[in-house]
Order: C-alpha cells, then structure tokens, then sequence
C-alpha cells in the first residue's frame, strides 16, 4: 500500500489506521525510550491501553510490527524511504482530566477535602501530597489547614475529591482519616513573643495501597518510589497542585524564611519555611486548593516539604513547609513549640 511522503515528525500518519484497533488508542513520532530512559533515537510512539507479552496476545489483538517503512519528505524536498522503529507504550485510555476528578486509584496532586460539618460552612478543598512510607506507615501527606479545615481538629475523614463529601453512601469516595496533625498557632496581635510555626502537616494512615499509590501526576509518571529527604538551598524541586494542574519547576533559595500570615482572626507566625524561587525568571504559581502538593527533589525523588503558601501580589513567591522528622527527638532544632494533635477515637 503506497502512502503519500510525509515529513519525519508525521510518520505515524502513515499507520493512522492503527487507531481503528480498540487497544491502540495514541500514535505519535518521538523519542524512544528504553528502561524507563528516554534516548535519542526517534520512533513511531504507539500507545495502548495495556502492555502485553507476545505470548498472551490473542488472534482478535493486533501485534504491533518493530519497525515501519516511511517515505519521508526532507527539507529539501527529496524523498527518502526510511525504517522508523516503534515504540509501544502502555498509557491506559485516554480521557479528559482534571485534577479536581475522581481517581481511583488516586496519585499524589489530585483534590481532596476534609469533612466539614453544616455550622462550618463551605470549605475549600486542597492537593493529596503523596503517599509515603512515614512513621513506620504507609500515609497519605498533606497540609494540617486542609486536613483539619484549619480548626486544629484531626480525626476527620478525608475525601477525594471535593464534592464526594456529599455522597456519604458511597464509601470509595472516603480515601483516609486525618490520624494526626500538628497544631497551627493563631495569635490575636503581632507581639514579637507570640509562638511560630513550622509545620503546617498532618497525615492519614493509608490501609489499601493499591487505591493509594505511591506516586505524583506529572512529577514522577513513572512511578518511581517516592522517599523522604532533607531541603537544602540550591536543590531543583518539582510540584502539582490540583487547581492549577499543571507541574511547577522552582529551586530552593531559602530553608529558613520567617513569614506572617495575616488572617480574618488575627495572625500566624512561620518560621524555618521553604522559599521557592523561579527557574530561568519563569512565573511560579499557586491558587487556592493547591496547598499541601509535595515538593519533590528532580534528582531523585526525594520529598521535601509541601507548597503551602504564596503570595498576593505577584502569586509568584512559593512558600512551604518542611515535613516533620520521621522519628522526632527532643534535640531536634526544628521541633519548636508544636504539639501534635492525635485523631479523636472512630465514632
């Protein structure tokens, strides 16, 4: 079957037909990857709702061949016939996403949203951070404000995503309990001897890892492992929120920022936070909802902190929290005056 020459970035053009498949559903031309490493040579990308072994593939599934043969239109306008190789590439189906829909299972940067009761009113939701082993368990990690509605007030269940909590009959729609958090200090005035905070953190022990999965929409899609790790200035960190769903690329410029937070009852004092700062001048965001995102080291994985706060007038200045230690001693320096507050017994 002779096709018309196309340039090289359009050879998977000339195999559109693929599509008609019910288990092929993306094709494009890039790089291929190998291990799980992106190389430099290009490939015809062949997405598929699952990846099978050639010896599980029935006569109804159709066997992607290893390369194809494409007349491709160079710059000049010559043709040359070339063998482009495949690349098969398991992305389940495509669909239209939003970081506020429901996942199961549910990543890291997707909306959650602790109960509220009737007298509390309506209460914006906040980002799932991760799921990480902590404190000997497997938790889900986000900011104590979203977990606790900013009431100091653990032991609520939380949802995935916002308006599940209005399903209480549905019981997947309930991803955790807010086990623990630590207690955010208010103060009525600015007086220098008012008590700080460090950790605007709390967690849900995690009891089904397979709805939970130990990674972050667009952070790590390969579903590399996910650890804990120590911020240091200078470190290229990752992030993503659930409303602006899209990754945020920063460095560490500070570990230490002092910050006050101005609020409708007094004031908050922060001290020893994570400052952000731009890569390259590009435009750092964070909307409302997109508190406790994981921060993430690029270079491996590494759990730094949480994207908590920013600022109002240029939303371009990133703030967050560290995590806690994962077995917290007396001399640690970044303890302070923060108690942690345990999760009421289940009803």
């Amino acid at each position: 079957m002779t096709r018309d020459p196309v340039p090289f970035d359009r050879a998977h053009t000339t195999v559109g037909h693929w599509l008609s498949h019910p288990g092929i559903v993306m094709l494009d031309t890039g790089h291929k990857t190998m291990r799980g490493q992106r190389t430099e040579q290009q490939a015809i990308l062949v997405g598929v709702v699952e990846k099978l072994p050639r010896s599980a593939l029935t006569p109804q599934d159709f066997l992607v061949p290893p390369s194809v043969e494409v007349d491709v239109l160079l710059p000049d306008g010559r043709v040359e016939r070339m063998t482009i190789p495949t690349d098969v590439v398991q992305t389940g189906h495509i669909a239209p996403r939003s970081l506020a829909s429901e996942r199961r299972p549910c990543p890291g940067g997707y909306q959650i949203t602790a109960s509220t009761s009737f007298y509390e009113g309506f209460y914006y939701p906040g980002t799932l951070g991760v799921t990480i082993d902590y404190r000997n368990r497997l938790c889900l990690l986000s900011n104590a404000h979203v977990l606790c509605v900013w009431v100091n007030q653990s032991g609520r269940d939380v949802y995935q995503p916002m308006w599940s909590q209005w399903r209480p009959w549905s019981t997947d729609n309930k991803i955790g309990r807010c086990d623990a958090a630590y207690e955010i200090f208010s103060t009525w005035t600015l007086r220098d001897d008012a008590k700080r905070n460090t950790y605007d953190f709390g967690w849900s022990f995690v009891d089904r890892e397979d709805a939970l999965p130990n990674t972050i929409v667009q952070v790590n899609p390969g579903g590399r492992k996910v650890e804990l790790g120590v911020p240091e200035v200078g470190q290229t960190v990752s992030w993503v929120g659930s409303t602006t769903g899209v990754m945020q690329m920063a460095t560490i410029a500070s570990v230490h920022a002092a910050l006050t937070i101005p609020l409708w009852f007094g004031y908050q004092r922060w001290e020893n936070c994570l400052r952000l700062a731009p890569v390259d001048n590009a435009a750092l965001k964070l909307d409302s909802g997109d508190s406790g995102a994981a921060i993430i080291d690029d270079d491996e994985d590494r759990l730094l902190g949480l994207a908590t706060f920013s600022d109002t007038e240029s939303a371009s200045m990133v703030f967050g929290t560290r995590i806690p230690p994962d077995r917290p001693t007396p001399d640690n320096p970044f303890l302070g005056d923060q108690q942690l507050i345990p999760a009421r017994p289940a009803p």
